[in-house]
């Protein structure tokens, strides 16, 4: 790309954004509200999956100029008298982009951790909300960076948020019969789709099953050795657009998400359409109760190694590919196959397995259940700053 076409995209970016924002402030200005609550402006680099908390919020959002309460996810834009809660929706860590915007790398977020202490310790922050599935591996977390000191401050809500796509009538119309395992990634290495790839191919039975894969950079030698396998179809893409996602997602029964660093998205809209999860362990188990957990030797985020074993990205990318090399990642590729091999033998407790998916995406899951848990949070902290 020449300087030109890069600077060209840079300010259509901006003006984009500007739109976006625009259109946000008049839709909050003229939209009645019992509770003034500010949720950070959608804009392009909004995760897609966010998507549906501006779509049908929990309350109707005010601007910025105007709000008695923020609702922060990770960490706060900017931090003034007015209360605010942090929801944790990756790693507490996270928190240290309040200063330092754009920091990815785990040794330079580890040197700004007293950047996510002061977030957490300011007065104005009344909640620090957690996943109540994933409750339990997130406050975990904090003890191991912060101790017990933000305890009194932890509130549960079901966080993830699903919009199910599909209902019970579909399972028992007939049109049950997906034969398609779903692997949307980011990233090859660091989502674990090499993993997939070996799994599948080691599985010696398909019975007509297909495995879906989409992934942006996909490696030409990969590329080349399932170019001629009937069971694997490759869309080398991301992100999709909701038509393509659903194209795949529509045709599938089981989603696989491979991951060795941060993810979920790919899970939560498996379960809108009623898939069976297989997913790596990581260092939340907010879908415990939702899939089948694969075991991993090791993730990103382990807080032993995270900062120290590797420093960045790179480093663990360097280590990853040395690990399974020397076939430490065996048994989690034996695993995965092994999972997926055993749902495609068995329909009918396949099936089965999809409703209770289904169940949960309609119930605890639910984006219905994620608003009214937020709502009470808010007239909760409402009422007792009026007191």
């Amino acid at each position: 790309m020449s300087i030109q076409d890069a600077t060209s995209k840079k300010i259509f970016s901006r003006l984009e954004n500007i739109l976006l924002v625009t259109r946000q402030i008049f839709s909050r200005f003229f939209t009645k509200k019992e509770i003034k609550v500010f949720f950070r402006y959608y804009t392009n680099k909004t995760h897609p999956s966010f998507k549906r908390f501006y779509e049908r919020p929990p309350v109707p959002w005010s601007n910025a100029i105007n709000y008695d309460l923020a609702h922060w996810i990770n960490y706060p834009a900017w931090k003034n008298n007015t209360p605010y809660i942090i929801e944790i929706n990756d790693h507490p860590l996270s928190a240290v982009s309040y200063k330092a915007r754009g920091l990815h790398e785990p040794f330079d977020i580890l040197k700004h951790i007293q950047d996510a202490y002061d977030v957490y310790a300011d007065k104005n922050c009344v909640k620090i909300v957690m996943s109540d599935n994933g409750f339990e591996s997130c406050r975990n977390l904090f003890e191991y960076y912060f101790g017990n000191e933000f305890s009194h401050k932890f509130t549960r809500i079901n966080s993830p948020g699903c919009i199910p796509k599909v209902t019970y009538a579909d399972f028992d119309s007939g049109n049950n019969n997906k034969l398609g395992v779903a692997c949307l990634a980011s990233d090859y290495e660091l989502k674990g789709v090499d993993l997939v790839v070996e799994a599948w191919q080691s599985i010696p039975i398909h019975r007509g099953w297909k495995l879906y894969i989409a992934c942006p950079n996909m490696p030409e030698e990969v590329l080349d050795r399932t170019k001629f396998d009937k069971s694997i179809v490759v869309i080398n893409k991301a992100p999709l657009s909701d038509t393509e996602k659903h194209k795949i997602l529509s045709r599938c029964a089981i989603t696989l998400a491979p991951m060795h660093v941060h993810g979920g998205a790919n899970i939560i809209e498996g379960m809108e359409y009623g898939h069976a999860i297989i997913y790596f362990e990581i260092h939340f188990d907010v879908f415990d109760t939702v899939g089948e957990k694969i075991l991993v030797p090791y993730h990103f985020y382990v807080p032993s190694s995270y900062g120290l074993d590797w420093k960045s990205f790179d480093d663990f990318r360097e280590i990853l590919r040395r690990d399974k090399k020397r076939g430490i990642f065996s048994n989690t590729t034996q695993s995965l196959a092994s999972a997926i091999s055993k749902k495609i033998q068995d329909l009918n407790g396949l099936i089965e397995l999809r409703k209770k998916v289904l169940k949960h995406a309609y119930g605890e899951y639910s984006l219905s259940a994620r608003n009214l848990g937020l709502k009470r949070l808010y007239e909760s902290i409402n009422k007792s700053d009026n007191e």
